[in-house]
């Protein structure tokens, strides 16, 4: 199984990094080639290749974070079982805030709302990873309870 998860892998990170690469020699040729001023406001407008390239990031995100937490369910230990509840929360919190940042509709509400999303969703990606020893005691012990 190690080696199918390093033709999984390995493309995908290559794809990631030949994006980035793609996105910053796109910047440094001239920075209007990743987002647009906007005559007469006050925004910048993404182009179609940063939209293309978070779009892939997204897609990336759900198929290797989807496989993380798949794994995470078929282990019979508890600890990782939670560890990849939290992490798909993570995952579906993100990408909700992440599509709403990709189309950004008007409004300071909308914004708050957004960014609050994302930085959700990194709590829970930490308690997937790195799950406390006291939030662990307490979740197993109440399934324990339960069983």
């Amino acid at each position: 199984s190690r080696s199918k998860f390093k033709q999984i892998f390995y493309p995908l990170f290559t794809l990631s990094l030949f994006l980035f690469i793609l996105i910053m020699i796109a910047y440094t040729i001239h920075p209007y080639n990743v987002r647009v001023w906007v005559e007469g406001t006050d925004t910048f407008v993404d182009t179609t290749l940063t939209l293309f390239v978070r779009l892939i990031a997204i897609g990336i995100v759900i198929f290797t974070g989807g496989l993380f937490g798949i794994r995470c369910f078929r282990s019979d230990d508890l600890k990782v079982k939670w560890k990849g509840r939290f992490f798909l929360l993570g995952i579906i919190i993100f990408i909700t805030g992440a599509l709403l940042e990709i189309y950004k509709l008007p409004g300071l509400y909308f914004l708050i709302f957004t960014r609050v999303l994302l930085s959700l969703s990194s709590v829970f990606y930490y308690l997937g990873l790195f799950l406390p020893k006291r939030i662990e005691t307490i979740l197993i012990k109440d399934l324990k309870v339960e069983v």
